[in-house]
């Protein structure tokens, strides 16, 4: 009985490491239990494949990291209903993650795209992942983000924006108003860092969390978020004192090549900043004309 027992446990122990018959080439395969349901988990990173094989409809974890896709996959994502985690991460993937891109990947609880090229996101390429825990986005060149990306994911998603090339203009100013990205989770952790503005230059460096306060775009019809933290005040006095280039209703963040469309309403910033000095100024004047 004891040498039955051994073999039926060395048996169980080979079904749960062996490759399984529906494992694609050159990658590896094995059952696990994840979120309290048995399936395959299929290994197929660092292959350098520049697309995805057929894998099994009861997939719960999916690697493809290390590879060379150069879009994300989604005909061969279709049909995978019970996936858990989808790692496409360190890929080749360029241009922008179209909208529906997980549409039947509703069970989803881990989004990896970080480390690619991906340069912009649909308002509705997550659209359906309600039970998704984290979406890493970090390391890509996304500039822009619209409010609709941020609002499809649940409140809980952990979202990693870190190492971009945030451009902190109106778009980007509404959508932080909507759904914060500083969003925390004990079990979760994100690479990259606090997601940090590439441009205006007066905002460079500067974290994205900080958007606060008021901002009127020039077509004067959107009002959002501005950057108030000390060290912003100190760069937009700069840029502020130094720019060429004034409107009627306020005054242009930045140098001749900040965009054009970000303005300070009604002079704001400039009046808080010169107003220190001025009584400075006065106090002085006022000294001497005593003195005399």
């Amino acid at each position: 009985m004891a040498v039955v027992l051994h073999l039926l446990v060395g048996v169980v122990a080979l079904m749960m490491w062996v490759t399984v018959d529906s494992c694609p080439p050159y990658c590896q395969c094995r059952t696990i239990l994840l979120d309290y349901r048995s399936g395959e988990e299929v290994d197929c990173s660092y292959l350098y494949m520049d697309s995805v094989p057929s894998i099994s409809q009861g997939t719960l974890r999916f690697d493809f990291s290390d590879n060379s896709l150069e879009s994300v996959p989604v005909q061969a994502l279709r049909g995978l209903g019970e996936l858990r985690e989808l790692d496409l991460s360190v890929n080749r993937i360029q241009g922008t993650v179209p909208d529906d891109a997980f549409q039947q990947n509703i069970r989803l609880i881990t989004l990896d795209l970080s480390r690619n090229h991906i340069e912009a996101i649909s308002p509705n390429a997550f659209v359906g992942l309600g039970r998704l825990a984290k979406l890493d986005l970090h390391d890509n060149l996304i500039s822009t983000m619209s409010t609709g990306v941020l609002l499809s994911v649940p409140v809980t998603t952990l979202v990693c924006l870190g190492d971009n090339h945030w451009d902190c203009g109106c778009q980007l100013f509404e959508a932080i108003s909507q759904r914060p990205v500083t969003n925390r989770n004990s079990e979760q952790t994100c690479e990259g860092g606090e997601p940090e503005c590439v441009s205006p230059p007066g905002l460079y460096e500067l974290p994205i969390s900080s958007m606060v306060g008021e901002v009127v775009c020039a077509d004067g019809t959107t009002t959002v978020g501005m950057l108030t933290t000390s060290s912003t005040t100190e760069q937009l006095e700069d840029t502020n004192l130094t720019s060429s280039t004034q409107g009627g209703s306020g005054t242009s963040v930045g140098s001749s090549s900040t965009p054009q469309n970000l303005h300070v309403g009604e002079n704001r910033a400039t009046k808080r900043f010169l107003a220190p000095e001025i009584l400075i100024f006065s106090a002085v004047v006022l000294g001497i004309l005593m003195n005399v």
